[in-house]
């Protein structure tokens, strides 16, 4: 199912990357970057990296809409 709501672009969440899809499930369930640094054991820089990816591959404007559009699709995140 697609995350990009509206786009002619459509990706799903398969064409995420593995952390990605980590991350996600973490934003998702309304986690700060610097939890999920920490839940993840990666740095928070390397947090942000990957919210900035999911974003751009998604189209979501901001952390709100990526949590939001991940909720419909939070089965397949993990």
């Amino acid at each position: 199912m697609p995350l990009r709501h509206g786009y002619a672009s459509r990706v799903e969440v398969s064409d995420l990357t593995r952390r990605e899809r980590m991350v996600l499930e973490h934003v998702r369930q309304g986690e700060s970057n610097k939890e999920i640094a920490e839940g993840l054991i990666m740095s928070i820089s390397t947090v942000k990296a990957h919210v900035r990816n999911i974003m751009q591959k998604t189209g979501a404007t901001n952390r709100i809409q990526l949590a939001l559009n991940a909720e419909r699709y939070s089965g397949q995140a993990n």
